[in-house]
């Protein structure tokens, strides 16, 4: 059992280490990937997709600057002697082919409420009305539920790594392309160019791996990471309705 000295203490280490991950899909290849198989679209895929679907980023991948200004100087004069202006440029840093394995983070942003019990803390979770709306429509029938999180990504780096892959993972950051975090963030990392997103898509709480060694003309495939020991597949829609409740017991020091 963790010892606290508060129970502020206790609820923030609650919410910290509460994440589980999943994949919205068809059932099908939600059963394949629950058996083993690893099943990458390319990131271009999904900016087909969302123009087919007539949503608005098309940039996923991308970078996004509004009100941009062009200046260009003669030699060493100080004064341009150019000036252009434009409503947007879009960066690309060429990860459109790139595999990608895009899921749900279930986390400290679903848990509503607490109180706190005998010698436990009891959170009510559950899903947004608009990620009911929005998963249950646009995502797919079914829902693969990882029940460990640490162990998926064990198996995955286990796999990637026998197979001379390299990849990274983690959150999306949710903010604008003018927003001093997307900034910072690429400019720190080129890569982190697809681990930003418009903030219209925060109710996505997406996790992504990506492959940074392998480009691809649609698609990536491996074997050798199964996952039936640590997952459930559900129907989407009864799942998206359920309440979970998540206990975190305790024992504080006098």
């Amino acid at each position: 059992m963790q010892f606290f000295s508060s129970l502020n203490q206790i609820v923030e280490s609650a919410r910290n280490n509460f994440h589980f991950l999943m994949k919205f899909g068809d059932k099908k290849h939600l059963k394949q990937m629950q058996k083993g198989k690893i099943y990458m679209k390319r990131l271009k895929y999904y900016n087909d997709l969302e123009e087919k679907t007539g949503k608005t980023d098309r940039f996923d991948g991308k970078w996004k600057l509004e009100g941009a200004e062009l200046l260009v100087y003669n030699g060493l004069m100080k004064t341009p002697f150019l000036i252009g202006k434009s409503n947007d440029v879009t960066v690309s840093f060429g990860y459109e082919n790139n595999p990608v394995l895009c899921l749900f983070c279930f986390d400290k942003r679903n848990m509503f409420n607490y109180t706190n019990e005998n010698d436990y803390i009891k959170f009510i979770c559950g899903f947004t009305d608009k990620q009911k709306q929005e998963l249950e429509n646009d995502f797919g029938e079914s829902v693969l539920v990882i029940l460990d999180t640490d162990e998926f990504i064990k198996r995955i780096s286990s796999v990637f790594t026998r197979n001379g892959i390299i990849y990274r993972y983690g959150l999306i950051s949710y903010n604008t392309g003018n927003s001093e975090d997307r900034i910072k963030s690429i400019f720190q990392n080129s890569s982190n160019i697809v681990f930003n997103k418009d903030l219209i898509f925060n109710y996505q709480q997406e996790f992504r791996i990506l492959i940074t060694n392998r480009a691809v003309e649609d698609h990536f495939e491996l074997d050798g990471m199964d996952l039936s020991d640590i997952s459930k597949i559900y129907p989407t829609k009864e799942f998206l309705q359920n309440q979970f409740e998540y206990h975190q017991h305790y024992s504080i020091k006098e």
